[in-house]
C-alpha cells in the first residue's frame, strides 16, 4: 500500500496583493524610536517642548483635570482612594530606583574599568539631573 504525505502534496498560492511594508505604521514607529534611543537629549527637549506649547494653548488644562478630583464640600475626595495613593508615592520610589541604578551603574564602571559601558556618560547625567 502506498501513503501520501499530505504535506507534500498540497501547495499554498503565493499572496499577490500583499501590502507593503513601508506603509504599515510599524516602521514609523520603529523609526521614531531608533531616533529618540539614537538621541535622547534631542527627544528630551522635544517632549518638553510638545508638554509647553500644550499647557501654553490649553492653559486650563491642568486646574480642569485637577477639578475632576476636587469636590468643594469633600476636598480632594482621591485621596483617600488607595490606588491613587499608591500611584502618587511610585513617583517617588521611581526616582530612587533610577537614581540608585546610575550610581551602581557609575561605581561599577570604576571597579571594573576594561568592561565597556552599559550607557553614555550624557545620559546618566540627564538620569541624575
Amino acid at each position: 500500500m502506498h501513503r501520501i504525505n499530505p504535506r507534500s502534496s498540497i501547495k499554498i498560492p503565493a499572496m499577490k496583493n500583499k501590502v507593503p511594508i513601508e506603509n504599515s505604521p510599524k516602521p514609523i514607529l520603529k523609526k521614531l524610536t531608533d531616533s529618540c534611543v539614537s538621541h535622547p537629549m534631542i527627544s528630551v527637549g522635544l517632549y518638553v517642548c510638545a508638554v509647553s506649547l500644550f499647557f501654553f494653548i490649553f492653559p486650563g488644562a491642568d486646574i480642569w483635570s485637577t477639578g475632576l478630583f476636587y469636590s468643594e464640600v469633600f476636598g480632594f475626595w482621591a485621596k483617600n482612594m488607595a490606588f491613587l495613593r499608591d500611584v502618587r508615592y511610585l513617583g517617588i520610589f521611581l526616582v530612587q530606583v533610577v537614581a540608585t541604578t546610575c550610581v551602581a551603574v557609575f561605581v561599577l564602571k570604576l571597579l571594573i574599568p576594561d568592561r565597556p559601558p552599559l550607557s553614555t556618560p550624557p545620559v546618566k547625567a540627564v538620569l541624575l539631573a
